[in-house]
């Protein structure tokens, strides 16, 4: 599956503007990605694997712990998912510049670390079509990690870590203000 396609997809999955209502994004989700191949299912799962590993960076790691008041490594995943269900532009411009996530509705922003279903979603799918073995789907995935040769992982994300809260707010004021985020 190309990028252009994934993305695409993810589009149609954005029926709406759902000001941090993810179930009702999710129930979209499902609905447009039940119309795939079981082979387009398996890509579309191993690009959102793509994506969430090229978002393995430690500021947006950072935006994440400024929007919620802190993020442990699960919230992180989960706040890379919510990131690419937003949609392309929203996820590059976060790779970009994570201060420009201070533009996002607050709603959206604070629901990010809301999307851990979505992972599960292609694989949902796929399991609940009769006769398909998820044995046969994990295994595609698992080879897809170990071809795609991924830089980073949740343990080593790229970029430099952050000290403490008043790096964070030096570093990203925007989000910091709008967050009200300090480091007293």
């Amino acid at each position: 599956m190309e990028d252009s396609e994934f993305w695409s997809i993810i589009e149609e999955c954005k029926k709406k503007d759902y000001l941090g209502d993810e179930q009702s994004h999710y129930k979209d989700a499902q609905d447009r990605l039940e119309k795939l191949s079981d082979l387009e299912l398996k890509e579309f799962a191993a690009k959102l694997l793509f994506f969430e590993n090229k978002a393995c960076h430690w500021d947006v790691w950072a935006s994440a712990y400024i929007i919620n008041g802190g993020c442990s490594d699960d919230m992180f995943m989960d706040f890379r998912r919510g990131l690419i269900f937003q949609g392309k532009k929203i996820f590059e411009a976060t790779l970009a510049d994570v201060d420009s996530l201070s533009e996002l509705n607050p709603e959206i922003a604070e629901s990010l670390c809301e999307y851990e279903l979505f992972s599960y979603l292609p694989l949902k799918i796929y399991e609940s079509r009769s006769g398909n073995n998820p044995e046969e789907f994990e295994c595609y995935l698992d080879d897809y990690q170990d071809n795609a040769n991924f830089e980073y992982s949740d343990s080593d994300p790229a970029g430099e870590a952050w000290g403490d809260d008043s790096e964070l707010v030096e570093r990203f004021p925007k989000l910091a203000n709008k967050y009200q985020f300090s480091d007293s």
